[in-house]
Protein backbone atom coordinates (compact mmCIF):
# COMPACT_ATOMS: atom_id res chain seq x y z
CA UNK A 1 0.00 0.00 0.00
CA UNK A 2 1.21 3.56 -1.03
CA UNK A 3 0.88 6.65 0.42
CA UNK A 4 -1.17 8.04 -2.21
CA UNK A 5 -3.64 4.59 -1.40
CA UNK A 6 -3.47 5.59 2.38
CA UNK A 7 -4.75 9.22 1.50
CA UNK A 8 -7.44 7.88 -0.78
CA UNK A 9 -8.84 6.30 2.09
CA UNK A 10 -8.80 8.83 4.30
CA UNK A 11 -10.17 10.71 1.93
CA UNK A 12 -12.75 8.62 1.29
CA UNK A 13 -13.74 8.20 4.85
CA UNK A 14 -13.40 11.66 5.95
CA UNK A 15 -15.33 13.44 3.43
CA UNK A 16 -18.74 12.63 4.20
CA UNK A 17 -18.10 13.56 7.66
CA UNK A 18 -16.18 16.96 6.52
CA UNK A 19 -19.80 16.96 4.25
CA UNK A 20 -21.75 16.88 7.35
CA UNK A 21 -19.50 19.87 9.09
CA UNK A 22 -20.03 22.01 6.79
CA UNK A 23 -23.41 21.88 5.75
CA UNK A 24 -23.63 22.27 9.92
CA UNK A 25 -21.96 25.01 8.90
CA UNK A 26 -24.18 26.84 6.19
CA UNK A 27 -27.54 25.63 7.93
CA UNK A 28 -26.16 27.30 11.10
CA UNK A 29 -25.13 30.67 9.40
CA UNK A 30 -28.61 30.58 7.24
CA UNK A 31 -30.81 30.52 10.92
CA UNK A 32 -28.39 33.00 12.14
CA UNK A 33 -29.33 35.34 9.12
CA UNK A 34 -32.76 34.58 9.12
CA UNK A 35 -33.02 35.65 12.77
CA UNK A 36 -31.72 38.84 11.88
CA UNK A 37 -33.85 39.35 8.67
CA UNK A 38 -37.02 38.49 10.70
CA UNK A 39 -36.14 41.33 13.75
CA UNK A 40 -35.05 44.05 10.55
CA UNK A 41 -38.84 43.12 9.25
CA UNK A 42 -40.59 43.48 12.27
CA UNK A 43 -38.79 46.71 12.91
CA UNK A 44 -40.08 47.57 9.44
CA UNK A 45 -43.17 46.32 9.77
CA UNK A 46 -44.15 48.42 13.34
CA UNK A 47 -41.82 51.30 13.31
CA UNK A 48 -44.42 54.03 13.60
CA UNK A 49 -45.94 51.81 16.45
CA UNK A 50 -43.50 51.87 19.33
CA UNK A 51 -45.39 50.65 22.01
CA UNK A 52 -46.26 47.57 20.48
CA UNK A 53 -45.39 44.59 22.33
CA UNK A 54 -44.15 42.88 18.49
CA UNK A 55 -41.86 46.30 18.20
CA UNK A 56 -40.01 46.18 21.53
CA UNK A 57 -39.70 42.19 21.23
CA UNK A 58 -37.78 42.84 18.22
CA UNK A 59 -35.97 45.72 19.64
CA UNK A 60 -35.30 43.57 22.51
CA UNK A 61 -33.77 40.71 20.46
CA UNK A 62 -30.83 42.58 19.26
CA UNK A 63 -28.31 42.43 21.49
CA UNK A 64 -28.73 38.90 21.22
CA UNK A 65 -29.26 37.93 17.51
CA UNK A 66 -26.63 40.79 15.97
CA UNK A 67 -23.62 39.52 18.37
CA UNK A 68 -20.68 39.44 16.49
CA UNK A 69 -16.86 40.65 16.34
CA UNK A 70 -17.57 43.02 12.60
CA UNK A 71 -17.05 46.42 12.87
CA UNK A 72 -20.53 46.60 10.74
CA UNK A 73 -22.27 44.59 13.63
CA UNK A 74 -20.45 46.36 16.41
CA UNK A 75 -22.26 49.56 15.00
CA UNK A 76 -25.38 47.97 14.70
CA UNK A 77 -25.52 47.47 18.30
CA UNK A 78 -23.79 51.13 19.32
CA UNK A 79 -26.98 52.28 16.95
CA UNK A 80 -29.33 50.71 19.21
CA UNK A 81 -27.84 51.13 22.44
CA UNK A 82 -28.09 54.97 21.88
CA UNK A 83 -32.20 54.58 20.49
CA UNK A 84 -32.55 52.35 23.74
CA UNK A 85 -31.00 55.20 26.25
CA UNK A 86 -32.31 57.72 24.71
CA UNK A 87 -35.63 55.76 24.81
CA UNK A 88 -35.43 55.60 28.77
CA UNK A 89 -34.95 59.64 28.34
CA UNK A 90 -38.57 61.17 30.25
CA UNK A 91 -40.67 63.12 27.54
CA UNK A 92 -39.59 66.64 28.58
CA UNK A 93 -38.24 68.71 24.82
CA UNK A 94 -40.89 69.16 21.99
CA UNK A 95 -37.75 67.57 20.05
CA UNK A 96 -37.74 64.26 21.56
CA UNK A 97 -39.46 62.96 18.93
CA UNK A 98 -37.51 64.12 16.64
CA UNK A 99 -34.16 62.77 17.99
CA UNK A 100 -36.42 59.17 18.70
CA UNK A 101 -37.01 58.94 15.05
CA UNK A 102 -33.40 59.64 13.31
CA UNK A 103 -31.68 57.44 15.94
CA UNK A 104 -34.54 54.75 15.01
CA UNK A 105 -33.84 55.84 11.12
CA UNK A 106 -29.95 55.21 11.68
CA UNK A 107 -30.42 52.07 13.52
CA UNK A 108 -33.07 50.82 10.81
CA UNK A 109 -30.18 52.04 7.69
CA UNK A 110 -27.57 49.81 9.23
CA UNK A 111 -29.59 46.77 9.53
CA UNK A 112 -30.77 47.28 6.13
CA UNK A 113 -27.39 47.59 4.57
CA UNK A 114 -25.85 44.76 6.19
CA UNK A 115 -28.35 42.50 5.50
CA UNK A 116 -28.75 43.57 1.87
CA UNK A 117 -31.36 45.38 1.66
CA UNK A 118 -31.23 48.73 -0.53
CA UNK A 119 -33.64 51.19 0.85
CA UNK A 120 -33.26 54.67 1.01
CA UNK A 121 -33.03 56.30 4.44
CA UNK A 122 -35.71 59.05 3.61
CA UNK A 123 -37.86 55.67 2.92
CA UNK A 124 -36.83 54.14 6.59
CA UNK A 125 -37.62 57.80 8.20
CA UNK A 126 -41.06 58.42 7.17
CA UNK A 127 -41.76 55.32 9.55
CA UNK A 128 -44.14 53.52 7.21
CA UNK A 129 -47.69 53.98 6.88
CA UNK A 130 -49.69 54.32 9.68
CA UNK A 131 -53.54 55.51 9.26
CA UNK A 132 -54.76 58.09 11.96
CA UNK A 133 -57.38 55.71 13.17
CA UNK A 134 -54.79 53.31 14.34
CA UNK A 135 -53.38 55.93 16.51
CA UNK A 136 -56.59 56.93 18.14
CA UNK A 137 -57.53 53.34 18.79
CA UNK A 138 -54.52 52.63 20.35
CA UNK A 139 -54.85 55.82 22.08
CA UNK A 140 -58.20 55.28 23.44
CA UNK A 141 -57.16 51.59 24.47
CA UNK A 142 -54.43 53.61 26.48
CA UNK A 143 -57.19 55.59 28.05
CA UNK A 144 -59.49 52.78 28.69
CA UNK A 145 -57.05 50.41 30.61
CA UNK A 146 -55.65 53.85 32.77
CA UNK A 147 -58.82 54.55 33.86
CA UNK A 148 -60.23 50.95 34.58
CA UNK A 149 -57.05 50.47 36.79
CA UNK A 150 -58.09 53.62 38.72
CA UNK A 151 -61.54 52.26 39.62
CA UNK A 152 -60.14 48.63 39.97
CA UNK A 153 -57.16 50.11 42.40
CA UNK A 154 -59.34 52.89 44.34
CA UNK A 155 -57.83 55.49 43.16
CA UNK A 156 -61.08 56.49 41.93
CA UNK A 157 -64.77 55.88 41.42
CA UNK A 158 -66.80 54.78 38.59
CA UNK A 159 -69.44 57.81 38.67
CA UNK A 160 -72.45 56.84 37.77
CA UNK A 161 -75.54 59.31 36.52
CA UNK A 162 -79.27 58.76 35.59
CA UNK A 163 -80.36 59.98 32.72
CA UNK A 164 -83.72 59.10 30.47
CA UNK A 165 -86.00 60.19 33.67
CA UNK A 166 -89.58 59.86 32.60
CA UNK A 167 -91.10 63.04 32.01
CA UNK A 168 -94.06 64.42 34.20
CA UNK A 169 -96.87 63.58 32.44
CA UNK A 170 -95.55 59.97 31.70
CA UNK A 171 -95.20 59.33 35.31
CA UNK A 172 -98.69 60.72 36.07
CA UNK A 173 -100.35 58.36 33.36
CA UNK A 174 -98.61 55.47 34.74
CA UNK A 175 -100.26 56.16 38.26
CA UNK A 176 -103.71 56.46 36.84
CA UNK A 177 -102.72 53.04 34.95
CA UNK A 178 -101.66 51.35 38.13
CA UNK A 179 -104.44 52.77 39.80
CA UNK A 180 -107.29 51.02 37.65
CA UNK A 181 -106.18 47.68 38.26
CA UNK A 182 -107.39 45.42 40.29
CA UNK A 183 -106.11 41.90 41.16
CA UNK A 184 -108.02 38.99 40.80
CA UNK A 185 -108.47 37.30 44.28
CA UNK A 186 -105.81 34.31 44.94
CA UNK A 187 -104.05 34.84 41.39
CA UNK A 188 -101.71 37.53 41.73
CA UNK A 189 -102.68 38.51 38.17
CA UNK A 190 -103.76 41.73 37.44
CA UNK A 191 -107.16 42.53 35.73
CA UNK A 192 -107.66 45.83 33.68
Amino acid sequence: MTISDVIMVFATLLSPVIALGVLALVARKRATTDRRVEIFRTLMRTRAQATSTEYVDALNAIDVEFQGSSRRLRDILAAWHQYQNWMDQPVTQPAWEVERRRLLTDLLFQMSEYLGYNIDRAIIGKLGYSPVVHGNKENDETTIRRELAKILSGQTSLPIFFTNQLPAASANAGREASATTETLPDSGVAKP
